[in-house]
């Protein structure tokens, strides 16, 4: 039983001592028996409150219990796409990664381009 439930029940259960209690002494108090009947259907009356109020309290119970299933569904969803998010991620890193090493590599093979020509045009001129 969820724990948050047990101050409620604790109160039911409260209410039903408290009704008890105030049976026992009225019962002891009445000498005359129309009195001891009206109080104890006060009491049954009490009672199918009280029964009526746990009912109700299951079924806010239920439907909280299919409310937090629900939202533990989307959160278990949200993190599959967290995931799959993380791995694109990391496979867009590593493309990026391999993208700049042949910029870096366009780049120096520009330079030995250039440099070769600066070479040959040196050559050139020293004949």
């Amino acid at each position: 039983m969820p724990c948050y439930l047990l101050p409620k029940i604790q109160n039911v259960l409260q209410a039903i001592d408290n009704c008890y209690r105030k049976h026992s002494i009225a019962a002891k108090q009445m000498t005359n028996s129309d009195q001891f009947d009206t109080r104890f259907n006060l009491l049954l009356t009490a009672f199918e409150r009280i029964d009526q109020q746990i009912e109700q309290l299951g079924h806010r119970t239920d439907s909280n219990a299919r409310a937090i299933e629900s939202t533990n569904q989307q959160i278990e969803r949200i993190s599959q796409q967290i995931e799959q998010l993380g791995h694109r991620t990391d496979s867009n890193a590593r493309a990026i990664e391999a993208l700049t090493d042949t910029v870096h590599e366009l780049k120096r093979d520009r330079a030995q381009a250039y440099s070769l020509m600066a070479n040959l045009a040196q050559s050139q001129a020293n004949l």
